[in-house]
């Protein structure tokens, strides 16, 4: 290549790094927590006469030297540039506001710089919990939270910071924690989640509340005696209320057999005089069937040439 293509080549990529540096803005990251408020603060060149804001190519306010500052919709009342302390003050955060701003100073000479800032609107985080479980020999507590998003974990003991060693054990991402030998951690762990202007902590959790419900045999022993002295009690209550209802019931049969009987008239014996055997001996006895009857009257029977 000639030494004069050489050098026009540099100057163009001079130029084009120019550019390129003039053109790409640095964005600042700023976070608030919903409905909290937050100030958005720049640097103001030398001799500027005009600021416009824009979010996502949308004008959110403008403003020109010795004029009052115009907001556009749907930001009206909800932005407050105080020019003098170069501050972008949102009195109320919401969640739609976050986002990317971009400030764009215009000199008086008509050269135009931008600031680019990133604003994050967060949810406050909620109040984590404590998992665990565990033996007498090694316990797992666990960082629970009910959130999608990211957020960084950290571990304290009686209010010192966790640090993994020998007999504790931290995570990757901390969420986790292993404790050998938990008997000898009697102090309150408490987990904390973090991010940048959000922060919340569990409950003080102790290590020997986990052994007590989860490894210790002598709780289940407890719940296997009760069960069965239980089991014991509830037989032999069922076996007294059993004879007690057959009991009754007998009681009531026989009170209704004799209640009954109250009510059968009894007769008297009736006397018989004796019959004279001796008599009755000498009389013959007419077993023929042409004989008297009972009242001692002889029948005969006619024939018809007899009548």
């Amino acid at each position: 290549m000639r030494p004069d293509g050489a050098a026009a080549l540099n100057r163009l990529l001079l130029v084009l790094t120019f550019v390129f540096t003039r053109n790409s803005t640095a964005t600042e990251i700023i976070s608030g927590l919903l409905h909290n408020t937050v100030s958005l603060t720049f640097s103001k060149p030398n001799a500027t006469i005009e600021i416009v804001c824009k979010r996502e190519g949308n004008k959110v306010f403008e403003w020109e030297e010795g004029k009052n500052t115009t907001y556009f919709e749907p930001f009206s009342e909800k932005f407050e540039l105080q020019i003098k302390n170069n501050i972008v003050y949102i009195p109320r955060l919401e969640k739609n506001y976050t986002g990317r701003y971009v400030l764009e100073f215009t000199q008086s000479d008509g050269h135009i710089s931008k600031i680019s800032i990133g604003l994050i609107v967060l949810e406050p985080l909620a109040r984590p919990e404590i998992a665990c479980i565990g033996n007498f020999s090694v316990v797992f507590l666990s960082c629970e939270l009910n959130y999608t998003g990211s957020y960084d974990t950290a571990w304290k003991y009686q209010k010192s910071d966790v640090i993994s060693k020998e007999t504790i054990m931290l995570s990757n991402e901390n969420k986790h924690l292993t404790i050998l030998n938990p008997r000898n951690y009697t102090g309150e762990f408490i987990c904390v989640v973090n991010q940048t202007g959000n922060r919340n902590q569990s409950d003080p959790f102790l290590v020997q509340s986990c052994i007590e419900t989860t490894g210790n045999p002598r709780h289940h022993f407890v719940l296997i005696g009760a069960f069965f002295l239980a089991t014991v009690l509830a037989t032999v209550l069922a076996w007294i209320l059993y004879h007690y209802y057959q009991k009754k019931k007998q009681d009531n049969k026989f009170t209704a057999v004799h209640a009954s009987t109250d009510y059968i008239e009894v007769e008297e014996p009736v006397s018989r005089e004796p019959q004279n055997t001796e008599s009755s001996q000498d009389e013959p006895v007419n077993t023929s069937k042409d004989g008297a009857n009972a009242d001692g009257y002889e029948c005969t029977n006619l024939t018809a040439d007899e009548e």
